[in-house]
């Protein structure tokens, strides 16, 4: 069972004006400057993990190789986020401001995804208020500067979430591409995904189910009372 489609003027309560992901694209990325100059100030920043020395192997030409406990590990964790990593270093000469201000613009895309996915569900007051909740959640802005593969795997839990929902609301060819490259790009970053994909449609389509409950409830009380017929009876006239 298929969402029913949205009325003239749920589609209108619904649009989602270009303002709207400009402006939570823009206070996430402020708020996350914020949470990079109170990390730099409070000595947490730059807070390295293995991926960072991946991608120095890769620059030197070790190859994606981790040391660790003296041993050389060649297949230690997924290869998206260190090749990210390395990508930025390259352009960037290493650059640790540089990487961080990416990530600060990778984190605050997850708002963006949140909002996009309340307004299908719900309407655009409902996303925006999760956009928002998004931008100010302290444990998404903090993680969102240091050198982790964390911010990743939230923005592309979220992003198959709203390609799930794209695919139940029009189960084409396309939207089923789509949802199948973002999880594979999921898991390239990290195989979190894997735990809960199974899960995934069913949810969703749950949700979608209940929002085209919603919809039909809004588009029946809108409808005019209809007016009861009048019967006329008919006459002949004898002459």
């Amino acid at each position: 069972m298929n969402p029913a489609p949205l009325g003239g003027a749920q589609r209108a309560s619904n649009a989602a004006p270009p303002a709207d992901r400009l402006k939570l694209f823009a206070i996430a990325f402020v708020v996350r400057l914020a949470a990079l100059m109170l990390a730099a100030r409070i000595g947490r920043f730059p807070e390295f993990w293995e991926y960072e020395v991946i991608a120095h192997n890769l620059l030197t030409g070790r190859g994606f190789v981790y040391t660790h406990m003296g041993l050389e590990r060649h297949a230690y964790v997924e290869p998206l986020y260190p090749l990210f990593v390395t990508a930025v270093y390259l352009v960037t000469g290493a650059s640790v401001w540089a990487l961080a201000l990416v990530q600060c613009a990778v984190s605050s895309l997850v708002a963006i995804v949140i909002y996009e996915f309340a307004r299908l569900m719900f309407d655009r007051r409902t996303a925006i208020a999760a956009g928002l909740i998004v931008i100010i959640h302290p444990g998404l802005a903090a993680n969102a500067v240091r050198f982790h593969v964390v911010t990743f795997d939230m923005l592309g839990i979220a992003t198959v979430a709203l390609c799930a929902m794209l695919w139940m609301r029009e189960p084409r060819p396309g939207p089923a591409a789509l949802f199948g490259a973002v999880t594979g790009a999921c898991v390239l970053t990290r195989p979190t995904i894997l735990a809960r994909l199974h899960a995934q449609p069913c949810r969703v389509r749950l949700l979608a189910r209940q929002s085209s409950r919603r919809d039909r409830r809004r588009r029946r009380s809108r409808r005019p009372d209809r007016q009861p017929l009048a019967l006329r009876p008919r006459t002949c006239e004898l002459p």
